[in-house]
C-alpha cells in the first residue's frame, strides 16, 4: 500500500505550482502589453500618415481653386478674343470677369463674298 503524504507536503507542491504558473503567467502578460502596445504606436502612425496622404491631394487641389483662376484670367480673354468666342468658361470660376461679345449672324454674312448667298 502506497504511504499517504502528509497535508504540508501536498499543499507545499500546490503552492510551488501555483506560483510557477502565476510567474508564467505574469511573463506572458507583460509579453503582451509589449506587443499591444507596439501595435497602437503603429496604428497612430499608420492614421497620422493617411492624413498627410489626404493632404498632399487636397490642398493643392484647394490652392489651385484660390490662385489659379486670377493668374489666367488675362490668358483666357486674350484667348477668347483672338477666337471670338461668346462667353468665357472664367465666368464660371470667376464672378464679375468680363465677356465677349458673340458675333451675330449678320456679322458672319459681311464675311462671305458678295452674292454667295441667295
Amino acid at each position: 500500500m502506497e504511504t499517504a503524504k502528509p497535508q504540508t507536503e501536498k499543499n507545499g507542491e500546490a503552492n510551488e505550482k501555483l506560483a510557477a504558473l502565476l510567474e508564467e503567467n505574469l511573463r506572458l502578460s507583460r509579453e503582451i502589453y509589449r506587443l499591444s502596445k507596439k501595435t497602437h504606436n503603429f496604428l497612430i502612425w499608420q492614421s497620422v500618415f493617411a492624413v498627410m496622404k489626404i493632404l498632399l491631394i487636397v490642398l493643392p487641389i484647394i490652392i489651385g481653386i484660390i490662385y489659379l483662376p486670377p493668374l489666367i484670367k488675362g490668358w483666357l480673354e486674350r484667348y477668347n478674343q483672338l477666337l471670338g468666342v461668346g462667353e468665357s468658361p472664367l465666368n464660371l470660376l470667376v464672378p464679375g470677369a468680363e465677356t465677349v461679345k458673340m458675333p451675330s449672324l449678320e456679322d458672319l454674312k459681311s464675311f462671305l463674298p458678295a452674292g454667295s448667298l441667295k
